[in-house]
């Protein structure tokens, strides 16, 4: 019900606003130039964030006199540690409601900080968007909406890049005086306490050192092929398997399915049919993921956060693409990455999985 309001007020707010905003004029030219404050609303979804990171680097190396802020909320700060490419981080509470005195302490101070430029590389900027661009007082407001006039400076294009890095790259490229080349890359930064914390868990859990250890990001998986994935990659390397996610996604077979031991099941499946007991790392738990992903010596994925984390960390990764998948997501080309798209029904191509599962681990079959 609350989601309800907010989204009514926040239509109302931006109809009550709609007409003074057309009665700005602005010189562009001056501002694109050179811009003093500069807001950056990034992604939302960490996976888009972190392919967002390069035209960060890009924009900082065009305006490096001007102070870049970033938009962000308070649980994906995590994403941007140690990344030098801003001067501040402005948090979003898409939380709260327009009209209320929390909603009016925001607008206050973000119109005190005297931005100039306000760019948006959400994917579907969309009411949220226009509100917020509206609340920067920004005199140029760019972003992809068809949403004049909160948006003051649209930019269209065709949808086939090269990669998700590709898209966000594009929409800078088209007003920056001077973008240059392409950085390649998407810097992202651990912390070492949580690298230790991580390292003394998997150690408690009786992983060895030099053992390798197969991450597995429990969404969007077939049971069954799953489960002879993991049988063949014990037969072949015997490692270590670290469950990340929730194990409803796996659906249980058989009558324990139907009398309330769902998820004891599941567990009770991927025992059986491994001889190393694996480690289940659950959605709530609060151990940091990115330093346990980085422990990963392979990542297996489907196109979800786990996989632009462990892509950005540059573990090597084997992504799985639905038919439907191939055209709207391309990642960028990296040695420490291998795609397998499914055939049409959906099937797994098992071998051709072993064969890349070969190519990352650089180990022979017979091993």
């Amino acid at each position: 019900m609350r989601r309800v309001f907010r989204w009514l007020a926040t239509q109302v707010y931006l109809t009550l606003h709609r007409p003074f905003l057309r009665r700005h004029l602005t010189h562009f030219s001056q501002i694109l130039k050179e811009p003093k404050r500069i807001i950056l609303r990034l992604p939302t979804a960490p996976g888009e964030l972190l392919f967002a990171i390069p035209t960060l680097q890009v924009i900082r190396k065009v305006y490096r006199d001007s102070r870049i802020f970033l938009l962000v909320s308070e649980e994906r700060k995590i994403l941007l540690q140690g990344n030098h490419h801003f001067d501040g981080i402005t948090l979003d509470d898409h939380r709260t409601l327009p009209f209320t005195p929390t909603f009016f302490r925001w607008k206050r101070h973000l119109r005190r900080q005297g931005f100039d430029l306000f760019i948006d590389l959400c994917p579907k900027n969309g009411n949220r968007g226009r509100l917020i661009s509206l609340l920067s007082g920004a005199k140029v407001r760019i972003g992809r909406d068809e949403g004049e006039p909160f948006y003051n400076c649209e930019i269209y294009g065709e949808e086939d890049h090269r990669d998700e890095v590709e898209k966000h790259l594009f929409l800078v490229s088209t007003f920056l005086p001077d973008s240059g080349n392409r950085v390649e890359g998407i810097p992202f930064f651990l912390f070492q306490k949580r690298t230790r914390v991580v390292r003394d868990f998997l150690r408690f859990q009786g992983v060895k050192e030099g053992e390798i250890l197969v991450g597995v990001d429990l969404q969007q998986w077939d049971r069954s092929f799953l489960l002879r994935l993991l049988r063949s990659l014990e037969e072949l390397y015997s490692p270590r398997i670290l469950l990340l996610g929730s194990l409803d996604t796996l659906p249980p077979k058989g009558l324990r399915a139907r009398i309330g031991r769902g998820h004891q099941a599941r567990m009770e499946e991927i025992h059986e049919c491994l001889k190393k007991v694996p480690i289940h790392i659950p959605s709530h738990l609060k151990l940091e993921c990115p330093e346990m992903v980085k422990e990963c010596h392979l990542f297996l994925s489907f196109k979800t956060d786990f996989f632009s984390i462990a892509y950005a960390l540059e573990v090597p990764t084997i992504l799985f693409l639905r038919q439907s998948e191939v055209g709207s997501f391309r990642p960028p080309t990296k040695e420490t990455f291998k795609p397998i798209i499914l055939g049409k029904k959906g099937d797994f191509p098992l071998k051709e999985v072993l064969k890349k599962v070969k190519e990352l681990l650089g180990m022979e079959d017979d091993k």
